[in-house]
């Protein structure tokens, strides 16, 4: 003799069963999508940081602009404009140095970038300030750093 909900359970069960199954291989299925996008991703990235000795040039709103290939200097289309006035302020602590605010080239115009203190990275370093200079006809922003 057969209980009347018991057939519905069994059933409504199986079906619980089915449709956890099917949603398992489909995670599964995107779980290997996102696995080769992340792979591909690396390779690409991997490139790009070996392309980035290479010399660039592109044509921008502002006009030509080449990228050396001298890490951190990029030819501009024109010279920065003058430094504004900077305070300096306090240190925040006997171990940091002052870096003077400086015009950065933004790709079609320069961009101010405020001083700030900054500690250095390991003992004996010392800051090189960010320069400009006029290099066979062209205007030269080099990106300083610690060294």
């Amino acid at each position: 003799m057969q209980m009347p909900g018991v057939s519905i359970g069994v059933n409504f069960l199986l079906d619980t069963l089915t449709i956890r199954r099917r949603a398992s291989m489909f995670f599964r299925g995107n779980i290997m999508k996102k696995s080769i996008l992340i792979k591909l991703g690396s390779v690409l990235s991997a490139c790009s940081i070996f392309a980035a000795g290479c010399a660039v040039e592109a044509r921008g709103p502002g006009g030509a602009v080449a990228v050396s290939t001298d890490p951190g200097v990029v030819y501009a289309d024109s010279a920065p404009p003058p430094a504004p006035y900077e305070a300096v302020t306090v240190a925040p602590g006997p171990d940091f140095v002052w870096i003077g605010g400086s015009w950065v080239w933004g790709g079609s115009h320069w961009d101010w970038q405020r001083g700030r203190w900054a500690q250095p990275p390991h003992p004996g370093a010392h800051w090189v300030a960010d320069h400009y200079a006029y290099r066979g006809g062209r205007h030269t922003f080099v990106r300083g750093g610690w060294r």
